[in-house]
């Protein structure tokens, strides 16, 4: 039986330190709109690393560069704002590398077989903190 437990223990802490490496969305802070429509951020929440020991530590993720900033589109039509540093955003991280489709707009095989990688992200803008807005109504 204790076998039985040790090994769903060892099965839980293999798929949380899985997890722990899968990005999908989070909120981040802008520090640089760049003239080629990206933006440097800096993810707003600290990353928890699950340290060899069983303990953890928080970690804040290195400032994201040259994220593809994501306008409301559509064929020649598009919608846009000024960006400026300190404005929110929403990273979503894409599945597979679109490094080489951000080039040129093509299907082709990815150039790398990362998924969910902080280097894959786009940045959506919209979401705020609540305390952000409360303060702009003010």
């Amino acid at each position: 039986m204790s076998d039985q437990i040790s090994k769903n223990t060892a099965d839980r802490e293999l798929l949380r330190s899985f997890q722990s490496e899968i990005n999908t969305h989070i909120p981040a802070v802008v520090t640089n709109f760049n003239e080629n429509n990206t933006v440097n951020v800096i993810i707003s929440i600290q990353r928890t690393a699950i340290l060899e020991n069983g303990e953890t530590s928080n970690e804040q993720t290195a400032e994201l560069q040259d994220v593809p900033v994501c306008h409301h589109r559509t064929g020649r039509y598009s919608q846009t704002s000024p960006i400026e540093s300190g404005d929110r955003c929403m990273l979503a991280f894409c599945h597979a590398d679109i490094d080489d489709w951000f080039d040129d707009g093509e299907s082709k095989p990815a150039s790398s077989t990362r998924r969910h990688d902080l280097s894959d992200a786009i940045a959506i803008f919209g979401l705020y903190p609540l305390a952000i807005l409360h303060a702009c109504h003010l």
